[in-house]
């Protein structure tokens, strides 16, 4: 015992950067890139893939099943010892990465027969990929990376996304090479560094004891809803029951596990800034590909990239939560009736400046906080954005499906609209925009409620 506990005491507080090896600070700053932008190249490839075969439920799931798993992931974080070993679990999150794109590499060479491991591909990425992102971030906050933002991350995972777009262009296994590519630099990097001393004392609050079983059940859930839809391809009549139920559940469980009557108002509306961050992000996104609008695309990423940089800024600048909301929503009323237009694009930029700044004073928030331990406070933060995004996914998709359950003649109207795709009817689209707009007011309600009983 005074063996191990004079180890610990000698442990380094730092991370060995390196300072005299540039290599290994090009493949830290790779990490730190995957770590900011982890939904954001899977998201790309997912997408395109997607939109390319509009109606094809076969391309379609992975992406669903990408995010679902990705917002699900930091559930099981205990099941993987992520309080005590953040270096070991980035470590894993990108082992597990890079096998899920040796898996997706796999599904291309076989599809359309090799169309299951799609499923089994995205939700292993999505689950290592949730892992990592968290994990990452504790080990480069108050350790040799700097906690102000990275001007030269940011823009190398905008050329990531850019060379993602560009290669996806020439073969559908070319975007999967290179974010195989750069998991692996990352997993390099990472295996040269020594693990840093991370604080014993774990808080009882948030703990979350039965996370490692609430994401066993939702990634069997979600693997029973890919394989139903598959095989029964009544993609209408599946989604309303099954991924309204599951919502719901989905819901209920999480807000026993969060405790979020017992949160603070700040982690309650941290929960709903990323549902309007998921929102403002995901739907234009997939709006683009599938109108073939590679423009409006790149601008969408573009900004995407913009607000998380200027976000923060607003954020030191002592801006209140209101001023975060307000801005937010005028983006998000550009994003809704300009969907497919150039009017989306400055809407995604409000939507992202105002989101990003909420998740900065979310952040500075758990750093007030002396209930949460350091090590415990990245964590606690993707808990809270899983619940939102996990949230604000479902509902809107479960409503789009109940509407498009009435009006759709064929198996895959409800999935040609989910995406927006160029062919659907006008009530469909109708029914979209409706659906965002009630989720939204929604979101917007509760949050200023938590404002009140706060205040």
């Amino acid at each position: 015992m005074r063996n191990g506990s004079r180890d610990r005491a000698h442990c380094p507080t730092k991370l060995d950067l390196m300072p005299n090896a540039p290599a290994l600070q090009a493949l830290l700053l790779n990490a730190r890139a995957l770590s900011i932008g982890g939904t954001l190249l899977p998201g790309l490839i997912f997408a395109s893939m997607a939109l390319s075969h509009p109606g094809e439920v076969h391309y379609l799931l992975p992406l669903v099943l990408f995010f679902t798993a990705f917002h699900t992931a930091p559930f099981a974080s205990r099941a993987f010892g992520y309080m005590h070993q953040p270096l070991g679990t980035a470590r894993l999150g990108a082992s597990g990465a890079v096998v899920a794109c040796l898996l997706l590499v796999l599904s291309v060479l076989l599809t359309p027969s090799g169309s299951v491991f799609w499923d089994l591909g995205a939700m292993l990425l999505g689950l290592t990929v949730g892992l990592y992102s968290p994990a990452l971030t504790t080990l480069t906050s108050g350790s040799g990376w700097s906690s102000r933002p990275e001007w030269h991350v940011d823009v190398w995972l905008l050329c990531l996304g850019v060379c993602v777009m560009l290669l996806r262009q020439l073969h559908p296994m070319s975007g999967w090479i290179l974010l195989l590519g750069v998991y692996a630099a990352a997993l390099w990097g990472l295996a040269q560094l020594h693990p840093p001393k991370v604080g014993e004392k774990v808080a009882e609050l948030y703990q979350h004891r039965e996370g490692s079983r609430l994401h066993i059940l939702t990634m069997l859930t979600m693997m029973g809803f890919g394989f139903t839809v598959r095989l029964t391809r009544q993609t209408a009549v599946i989604w309303v029951l099954i991924g309204g139920v599951f919502a719901f559940a989905l819901l209920a469980v999480l807000e026993r596990t969060l405790r979020t009557r017992s949160m603070p108002a700040y982690m309650r509306a941290g929960i709903w800034f990323a549902a309007l961050r998921n929102y403002g992000w995901v739907f234009p996104m997939l709006c683009c590909i599938a109108m073939n609008r590679q423009d409006l695309l790149l601008g969408a990423v573009a900004c995407y990239i913009a607000g998380a940089l200027i976000g923060p800024i607003l954020a030191r600048r002592h801006i209140q939560w209101s001023h975060a909301l307000i801005l937010t929503l005028i983006g998000v009323g550009l994003i809704i009736p300009g969907c497919g237009t150039w009017w989306m694009v400055p809407g995604v930029m409000l939507t992202m400046i105002g989101a990003f700044t909420g998740k900065a004073l979310f952040r500075d928030g758990l750093n007030r906080d002396p209930q949460i331990p350091s090590s415990e406070r990245f964590m606690v933060m993707a808990r809270c954005e899983g619940f939102g995004a996990v949230a604000q996914q479902w509902i809107v998709l479960g409503i789009l499906a109940l509407g498009s359950f009435g009006l759709s003649k064929h198996p895959g109207t409800a999935v040609s609209a989910y995406v927006w795709h160029t062919g659907i009817s006008q009530e469909l689209a109708a029914i979209y925009q409706l659906s965002s707009a009630v989720a939204l007011l929604i979101a917007a309600a509760t949050t200023l409620l938590i404002k009140r009983k706060a205040a």
